[in-house]
């Protein structure tokens, strides 16, 4: 099955993304704006999620 509804730009937020929070985060010492990063990429994902859902459910 393929997934429709993923583009390019969805899969470069991903790697970017995760890269940033894995190689500069501290994460024993978490600022606010770490939190707020952490938060809008949580987001961003559940976003995606409900998006992918939607274009790739059965007609009932």
């Amino acid at each position: 099955m393929k997934l429709k509804g993923m583009q390019l730009t969805d899969w470069l937020i991903i790697i970017l993304m995760t890269a940033i929070i894995a190689l500069d985060m501290d994460f024993c010492n978490l600022q606010t704006i770490d939190y707020v990063c952490l938060a809008a990429y949580g987001f961003w994902l559940v976003a995606l999620v409900v998006r992918l859902y939607i274009v790739n459910r059965e007609k009932q």
